[in-house]
């Protein structure tokens, strides 16, 4: 065998012998609209989820999973293209698809003062809680001025339910305006 020969065996089996470690799939493209508020789901606890369309369907779909390179912010409806990969042998509790930033299309903010409204939701540690004085609804920063959000966090893993409002004020940023 020449060295030519032998020099691009090499390269071909070091190009597609390669095992990068990951457990991706081929990567498909997929355009996601994603709403301006998420919404509070349930898997193994209580948790905060994005809103998406999914190459425009018409149905909404909760994705639990982040999506790689992308920051949700309060308020602003994107468009974005996503590349999804279905993963080989994901850990049990795990899913089995990951989600990667590929462009943003567009960004669109609500105007200030739209309300979200989160209907039957119930009180647990994570719903309301106040860390390093910043309160959080699942999560997220949130502002609760003119509404007392002890309150609320003291109810915390007692069975109640309650209603929420949030009001948008602009970059990002929500404000508890109403609970019952």
């Amino acid at each position: 065998m020449n060295k030519h020969t032998l020099l691009a065996a090499i390269t071909l089996v070091s190009l597609t012998g390669c095992d990068s470690g990951s457990n991706r799939q081929q990567p498909e493209l997929s355009e996601f609209l994603i709403a301006s508020n998420k919404t509070v789901c349930t898997g193994l606890a209580q948790r905060s989820c994005l809103q998406v369309n999914i190459d425009g369907g018409t149905q909404v779909n909760n994705v639990f999973e982040s999506i790689e390179g992308f920051d949700f912010e309060w308020g602003v409806t994107s468009r974005i293209q996503v590349e999804v990969s279905n993963l080989d042998n994901p850990p049990q509790d795990a899913s089995s698809v990951s989600y990667e930033l590929y462009s943003i299309d567009s960004q669109i903010q609500d105007p200030i003062g739209t309300e979200y409204q989160y209907q039957n939701v119930e009180v647990f540690t994570q719903t309301i809680s106040l860390e390093e004085g910043q309160y959080r609804f699942l999560g997220d920063d949130i502002d609760c001025q003119p509404i007392d959000c002890d309150t609320i966090i003291q109810m915390a893993d007692m069975g109640a339910i309650i209603n929420l409002t949030f009001t948008f004020n602009g970059d990002g940023q929500i404000e508890l305006t109403d609970w019952n």
